[in-house]
């Protein structure tokens, strides 16, 4: 039997995006990747893109030397309830099913495996991305480092507190998405006034991602930045007084608030769900 370096179960957005980051990464190869899913017409479509192996048994992925839980949390617990016939007592779970504590992970798997919670961002399919992670009882250097190894091809990784897993969820799993909310309504914006829709994807796309890698680049502080920017009377200062006007601050934070409080419900939810398990 090859020994994979990596098994995967589920191959939906987020586990087709760690499989292409990873592989885009040249740290790792589709050689390295064993995956399991239940959707053929996914798996036909990821065999033919990226060319990993696929497996129809449970048991062959228990024997890789990192098992990424990518399914959709509603399916976690009956996957967890199969996988732990199989799974030896030192296996290394990773999951990334948004809402199922360490805890919950462990119980469900009968007390086997040294288990990690990780929350990765859709940027990590080309590299760019920031994964969490939350570190189960009883793991050593070694299994934190082949994590860390995995996560860190595809971007930036950072340990984190389990009980601060809703708020990362909020920000950093979210947060592509509120980028792009925001570029869409900007893109609505230039329309609106007149530019073509391509123009104003092309000057807005550039213009964030220039500002983006001065913000990372510049050594000074965000408020500085921004007031670099913004001339006393000027048009930027006329735009961030109509942001002030309407409470931008108050609406991201209303935002966040509302996306961790639901990060929680979601959690409890799936185990009321799936309690039967």
């Amino acid at each position: 039997m090859v020994m994979h370096k990596i098994g995967i179960i589920g191959v939906g957005n987020m586990g087709l995006a760690i499989i292409q980051g990873a592989i885009r990464s040249q740290v790792f190869s589709p050689k390295d990747f064993l995956a399991y899913s239940r959707n053929k017409a996914r798996q036909t479509q990821v065999e033919n893109l990226l060319g990993i192996d696929f497996t129809e048994s449970l048991e062959e992925i228990a024997h890789c030397e990192q098992i990424i839980l990518a399914t959709k949390p509603q399916d976690i617990m009956e996957v967890l309830s199969l996988l732990v016939k199989y799974i030896p007592d030192h296996s290394l779970i990773v999951s990334i099913a948004a809402g199922i504590s360490l805890k919950t992970l462990k119980q469900s798997l009968k007390g086997k495996g040294k288990i990690i919670r990780v929350m990765p961002n859709t940027p990590i399919s080309i590299g760019q991305g920031v994964s969490a992670l939350a570190i189960g009882e009883g793991c050593d250097q070694k299994e934190i480092a082949i994590v860390q190894k995995l996560f860190s091809s595809m971007g930036k990784t950072l340990i984190v507190k389990e009980d601060l897993f809703d708020v990362v969820s909020a920000l950093s799993g979210s947060g592509p998405a509120y980028l792009f909310y925001f570029v869409e309504s900007l893109i609505d914006a230039a329309v609106r006034q007149g530019l073509e829709k391509h123009v104003a994807h092309d000057l807005i796309i550039g213009t964030f991602s220039g500002a983006m890698q001065l913000l990372e680049n510049a050594d000074l502080e965000i408020p500085l930045l921004r007031k670099m920017v913004t001339s006393p009377k000027g048009s930027t200062a006329e735009a961030i007084k109509v942001f002030d006007k309407n409470h931008i601050f108050e609406i991201v934070h209303h935002a966040i608030s509302a996306a961790v409080l639901r990060n929680k419900e979601l959690g409890e939810s799936l185990l009321r769900t799936d309690e039967g398990f």
